[in-house]
């Protein structure tokens, strides 16, 4: 998410709910056009892997007169929304994590290394495209 947050597309859209007000007393959202989206449901989902993962649903009282509403949302009822807190403060925390010095070394090692490695590979061995098809027969030719 670190890099899809500096765009600019995702700055402007104020209608995510990262960009939201969040009133943690009592539990809501307030959306740009001033309407509160209150808490209705707690879902829980089981991933493919095993992993089960809960979100809050939050739904708008009411969408109607809200001079927002054509580019908020197209659906016919009120809008609705559904977050994981969870998530969202580990998503805070990997940011902080790699916009420290620390971090910004690491990520520019990163970038680097890994094209160094392939540069070797095309070049230096002339290396273009695999023969063969199939994991098995790519392993063994590499």
């Amino acid at each position: 998410m670190y890099e899809i947050s500096k765009t600019r597309k995702y700055k402007n859209d104020i209608f995510r709910p990262e960009h939201m007000q969040y009133d943690a007393e009592a539990d809501e959202y307030i959306c740009p056009g001033k309407k509160k989206l209150k808490y209705i449901e707690t879902k829980k989902q089981k991933t493919d892997n095993g992993y089960e993962t809960s979100r809050k649903v939050y739904q708008c009282e009411s969408c109607e007169g809200c001079p927002y509403r054509n580019k908020c949302h197209k659906s016919q009822s009120n809008r609705k929304i559904e977050v994981s807190h969870k998530l969202k403060n580990q998503n805070r925390k990997a940011t902080e994590l790699i916009t420290t010095d620390d971090g910004i070394k690491l990520r520019m090692n990163r970038s680097i290394q890994v094209e160094g490695a392939f540069g070797v590979i095309k070049q230096d061995f002339g290396f273009k495209r695999f023969l063969t098809r199939g994991k098995r027969k790519t392993e063994t030719q590499f």
